[in-house]
């Protein structure tokens, strides 16, 4: 019976009484399509790091088929980033690459992306731009596109020393804030900064350096320094004589510097004199008779750093018991000395080199038994560091 059917139908399609059923390919695979990516361009070109690149991405499709689930991806390197804003819808970035959906393109059509990049490292950006799509390509080596872009090292390192360290006094250390910084538009790497030291100056502690002559050079840093951002570094410095002092400086980076003018700057540094001046006091006796002379000793000393000029000494003493005390004489071995009242001398000194000293020797009598008290004060016309040596007390028993 099978066989019967069999010789019916065919003798039916011979005799063209049931058309014939011709299956193309079509019904079975799509027509291959070629996509290709065209020439790609960046904006702009070079770049600074930190700064956005975009790149105009062309891709189309050369057919003959219809292009369905057209994608463009390209690999994020190392110290790139995708940026979204500006890009082309349909882009976006998993960790490592940026894929970019398209849906279909038709035989002979095309569309062009844009996609942003931000590089953070300084040299040659280079990109591989690749497409592809759902059916089979015919031609794949038109698929990839790579452009290159620079992205520029230059680093605008800049040097401030600031106004100055206010009032400063001789022998006192002070702070000299050395600020450096990166304009950009790249990494500063081997930020360091030199500062020249007259002779007058040394540093205590926040450099180092090294004898130049009579002045000093010392460094600070290296460090490294991202686009956009400073570094302040305290330097302690003190000086040995009162006077004005210049401090310059200069920085500078490993990366080319678009803008040296800014790489130097000075700062002038006025210390004033200070003299720390002391006074002690002894006595020749202790206890001591009535009646008898009794001698105090005062010696002044200045401890420096600086002379003392106008140096001046007063010494007040009382007596207690019956009969009271008699001045009989002062002597100096520096300037002249006065009984300014019954019970009070002072003493103009004059000046005092650092390290010297002035011996002052007042000469008194108790008339009777108690006690005399001595209060010695120095002063000076600089600025005195350490007022706790200025004064002297003495207090001897007259028995």
């Amino acid at each position: 019976m099978l066989r019967l059917r069999a010789l019916v139908i065919v003798t039916a399609v011979l005799l063209g009484l049931v058309p014939v059923l011709v299956v193309s390919g079509s019904a079975h695979a799509a027509a291959p399509a070629d996509v290709f990516i065209g020439d790609v361009n960046d904006s702009s070109d070079p770049v600074d790091p930190y700064a956005t690149v975009f790149y105009f991405v062309p891709v189309g499709n050369q057919g003959p088929g219809t292009a369905t689930a057209v994608t463009v991806t390209s690999l994020l390197p190392p110290g790139v980033s995708f940026q979204p804003s500006g890009s082309s819808g349909g882009c976006a970035a998993a960790p490592t690459i940026v894929t970019c959906a398209l849906s279909s393109l038709l035989a002979g059509s095309g569309a062009v992306l844009i996609i942003g990049f931000t590089p953070t490292v300084s040299g040659v950006l280079s990109l591989t731009f690749t497409a592809s799509a759902a059916e089979l390509d015919r031609e794949l080596s038109n698929n990839t596109q790579t452009e290159t872009t620079t992205v520029t090292s230059d680093a605008d390192v800049a040097l401030d020393l600031g106004s100055g360290a206010g009032v400063v006094y001789t022998g006192e250390r002070f702070f000299l804030a050395t600020h450096v910084s990166n304009v950009g538009p790249a990494p500063a790497t081997g930020v360091t900064a030199t500062l020249r030291l007259p002779a007058g100056l040394s540093v205590a502690f926040g450099a180092s350096c090294i004898p130049d002559g009579a002045a000093s050079v010392c460094t600070i840093g290296p460090i490294d320094l991202p686009p956009s951002t400073g570094s302040v570094a305290l330097v302690e410095m003190s000086g040995s004589s009162a006077g004005v002092y210049t401090v310059s400086g200069s920085v500078g980076a490993n990366e080319p510097d678009p803008q040296p003018a800014n790489n130097t700057d000075s700062v002038t540094v006025t210390l004033t004199p200070a003299a720390d001046v002391a006074v002690t006091v002894a006595e020749s006796a202790d206890p001591t008779a009535p009646g008898k002379a009794l001698t105090y000793t005062m010696t002044v000393i200045n401890y420096g750093p600086s002379p003392a000029s106008a140096v001046s000494l007063t010494a007040g003493w009382v007596a207690t018991g019956s009969g009271g005390i008699q001045f009989l004489s002062a002597a100096t071995s520096l300037g002249n000395c006065a009984s300014t009242a019954p019970s009070r001398m002072s003493c103009d000194l004059g000046g005092l080199a650092s390290g010297a000293t002035a011996t002052i020797t007042l000469l008194l009598r108790p008339r009777g038994l108690g006690s005399v008290s001595i209060h010695v004060e120095v002063m000076a016309a600089e600025h005195d560091r350490d007022a706790s040596n200025n004064v002297a007390t003495e207090a001897t028993v007259v028995g």
